[in-house]
C-alpha cells in the first residue's frame, strides 16, 4: 500500500471515505486513487466535522452531541486528518 494510504487509514473516517465512496463511485482500487485526489478528500472529511454549517453528523460527536465516547472518536479522527495534511497537505497545492 503506498505510504499516503496509510497515513490516511490513520483515521478510520477518512478511510471508510476513501474505500466505500471514492473507489466505489470510481469503480476502482483505492491504490489507484491519485495523491492529489486523497489529499483533496482529506479535506473534506475534516471539514465534515469542524465545519457545522454543513450539517454533517461528524460535526454534533465533534462536539460532544453524541457522548463522550464519540466525542473522543471524533477527536482522533480530526487529529489524525490534521496530521496527514500537515504531512501531505502541498500535494494538493502542487497539483
Amino acid at each position: 500500500m503506498k505510504k499516503i494510504l496509510v497515513d490516511a487509514f490513520k483515521s478510520d473516517e477518512l478511510a471508510h471515505h476513501l474505500e466505500d465512496v471514492i473507489a466505489v463511485d470510481g469503480k476502482c482500487a483505492i491504490e489507484n486513487i491519485s495523491d492529489a485526489t486523497i489529499v483533496h478528500e482529506a479535506k473534506f472529511v475534516l471539514s465534515k466535522f469542524v465545519e457545522g454549517s454543513q450539517g454533517f453528523e461528524q460535526h454534533e460527536e465533534w462536539c460532544g452531541r453524541h457522548g463522550p465516547v464519540q466525542k473522543k472518536w471524533a477527536q482522533r479522527n480530526v487529529s489524525a486528518i490534521k496530521n496527514f495534511l500537515k504531512k501531505h497537505g502541498q500535494l494538493a497545492a502542487a497539483a
